[in-house]
């Protein structure tokens, strides 16, 4: 058993974390010189859509970053380190990837600037972030305002359910509406609608508990309705349980995000089945299940 567990884990991180330094893993299964059938590159496969971004060459230097971030007029906020470097080149332009970098290596910071690609060249318009409570004010009161690439225009809101005044009116300002709650085309104010057409890249972050109550949910339908969307699981462990709400609830939002991200550094708490919730977001064959 404890040889099973070992090569089921070390044959999943080879195929698909973005490993911070070194050469890059073999990610491709050939069968008499050719790609097996089923494969274990399905990420390798997608096809990028960040143009000329390298996808398939790690070892691009943070000049190639700069230099991808003035051609689409961004300027970068915060210099990262060599392994965000790499982590960033690794996902770019991927429909689905997972960051599984251990705590503390700055996951956050390669996710709001991939964000912030894909937003400037009109792949994505919104962004929605699914994190503990918590670290989901974290992610809007901090992270966001101190990586977030200079030249993007962005809107931000926090979902709670017993929201303050402030709360709801950022809120009701990204769902379009005066108010976070109301419901109907003809509850919106003209003012607001206004605002609506230049909010720039809209970002809502969210708990865990909430995606699964029906105020939650009703706001989740209301945000990604007509919207393309990057969502990202952070802490996706939060989610291991294929039987839990949280994670049927992140399981019928996957059809309506465009790309999606999952984000952790303790993928594997007990079992190797801790990985087939999060995984199964990504990508429902991704495990060969």
């Amino acid at each position: 058993m404890e040889l099973t567990l070992k090569s089921l884990t070390l044959s999943l991180l080879r195929r698909f974390v973005s490993v911070p330094s070194g050469s890059p893993p073999n990610r491709r299964k050939r069968t008499n010189g050719k790609r097996s059938a089923k494969g274990y590159s399905q990420l390798d496969n997608e096809e990028a859509i960040l143009g000329s971004l390298p996808i398939k060459k790690p070892e691009k230097t943070l000049e190639d970053l700069i230099a991808l971030m003035t051609k689409n007029g961004m300027e970068l906020s915060t210099m990262p380190y060599k392994h965000q470097v790499d982590g960033f080149f690794r996902s770019g332009g991927r429909i689905k990837f997972a960051q599984l970098s251990e705590q503390g290596t700055g996951k956050t910071w390669i996710l709001i600037n991939e964000a912030a690609v894909l937003y400037k060249i009109g792949s994505i318009d919104s962004v929605l972030i699914i994190a503990p409570k918590g670290v989901d004010s974290n992610w809007i009161n901090d992270e966001i305002r101190l990586h977030m690439p200079k030249g993007i225009k962005y809107t931000t809101a926090l979902f709670r359910s017993s929201s303050r005044q402030h709360q709801k009116l950022a809120l009701g300002k990204l769902l379009g509406h005066q108010m976070w709650d109301f419901a109907f085309e003809e509850d919106l104010d003209p003012d607001e609608e206004a605002k609506k057409k230049d909010l720039g890249l809209r970002i809502l972050c969210i708990n865990w508990d909430a995606i699964s109550t029906q105020k939650g949910w009703a706001v989740l339908e209301e945000y990604v309705k007509d919207h393309k969307v990057l969502c990202i699981a952070d802490e996706a462990h939060k989610a291991k349980k294929h039987t839990s709400r949280r994670c049927k609830a992140l399981m019928a939002l996957k059809p309506f995000c465009d790309f999606r991200r999952i984000a952790t550094g303790t993928p594997i708490t007990n079992t190797p089945f801790d990985m087939f919730g999060p995984f199964s977001f990504l990508d429902e064959d991704i495990l060969g299940t």
